[in-house]
């Protein structure tokens, strides 16, 4: 799945908070997942940290994701996280980050309605994460 912004940011995002899929600092690709993307100087550990605590504190998140592990979006070094909006809810929500170039980006993705197979709203998130390229 390619990139496809059929809804983009109308401002842009300071790197402060945890945006949503309406928020107007992102922009929409096919489905529901959705990227934001700000300059920042922190390292991939401490965007990450930044976007748990964030997450956390904005949203019904758990302070600890699920899955935190280490993989390549676009050939940078990057974070997915796995997490239950509220715990247990069944609401999955993808989010992957990365910094490349001074600019931190944030991948998301969810499903809302909570029914459907976890594993497969995991595999169409890293194959979204597959075909996204930095040009920079």
């Amino acid at each position: 799945m390619g990139w496809s912004s059929k809804s983009p940011a109308t401002q842009r995002w300071d790197g402060k908070g945890a945006p949503g899929d309406e928020d107007s600092v992102v922009d929409l690709s096919s489905g529901q997942a959705w990227a934001v993307a700000a300059p920042t100087t922190q390292s991939l550990a401490g965007y990450t940290s930044a976007t748990i605590r964030a997450s956390a504190a904005s949203h019904p998140c758990p302070a600890t994701p699920q899955i935190n592990q280490t993989i390549t979006v676009g050939g940078a070094p990057a974070r997915p996280l796995t997490m239950q909006c509220p715990r247990g809810s069944g609401f999955l929500v993808e989010v992957a980050t990365t910094v490349h170039h001074g600019t931190g980006y944030l991948f998301a993705s969810q499903n809302p309605s909570g029914n459907g197979s976890q594993r497969a709203d995991r595999t169409a998130f890293r194959e979204f994460l597959g075909g996204i390229r930095f040009w920079r």
